[in-house]
């Protein structure tokens, strides 16, 4: 399929292996992760959903980039370019999350229009046990990057500040969410601050008793 500026896509279903080539509007590229799509010549997307590989040419997204099937991976090995706003998602419960994967091209944020947004898929629940230790999630993976986003909004991924604290960074070429949880001292520490509030006490105690007989 040869794309005329902003040809409609909504109606078109493709194969796997499905040649595609030129300028695109909005493309879901579905729920299938094995699907592949063949962009030798490089496409453009108005915007880009939904998961599957990219092979054969850069695909540039002008505007919305929705990657994965809450959550998915997209995997491309001839770059990728973003000029408008992405948007990642992690389980709510911490068990897969998005994944864009770039093996070769390199992720290319050069316009100087790409924002991030990392977002829940759901509720957390920060009691459960997962969310007692620190957790990693890699959610852009390339072998190069140039440029930057404009801005990295994590606020979508709540906060609960008793349980622990989200943060997000590049680590070298893989952009990561990570997850520190909040330290909860063993019993045995509660017995040893008590042992010692109580230490206190009885100082304080005997001194008050000492300044007494002098006195």
């Amino acid at each position: 399929l040869i794309g005329a500026s902003g040809q409609s896509l909504a109606s078109v279903t493709f194969a796997s292996g499905a040649a595609m080539t030129g300028s695109f509007g909005a493309f879901a590229a579905g729920t299938d992760a094995a699907k592949v799509y063949n962009v030798t010549g490089g496409a453009t997307f108005a915007s880009l959903g939904g998961q599957g590989t990219f092979t054969g040419g850069k695909v540039t997204v002008s505007g919305a980039y929705t990657p994965g099937n809450s959550p998915g991976t997209q995997n491309f090995d001839a770059g990728l370019a973003l000029s408008g706003a992405t948007t990642l998602e992690i389980a709510a419960d911490g068990s897969a999350w998005d994944l864009v994967n770039i093996t070769a091209g390199g992720l290319d944020l050069s316009s100087g229009t790409a924002s991030l947004a990392i977002i829940l898929d759901g509720v957390a629940d920060y009691s459960t046990t997962f969310w007692d230790t620190n957790h990693t999630f890699t959610l852009i993976s390339a072998d190069s990057v140039s440029g930057a986003f404009t801005g990295i909004d994590i606020t979508g991924l709540g906060v609960d500040a008793a349980q622990g604290a989200w943060g997000a960074a590049w680590n070298g070429n893989n952009f990561e969410a990570t997850w520190t949880a909040t330290a909860v001292p063993e019993p045995s520490t509660y017995g040893l601050l008590g042992a010692g509030a109580l230490a206190a006490v009885a100082f304080v105690r005997r001194r008050r008793k000492f300044a007494g007989k002098a006195a």
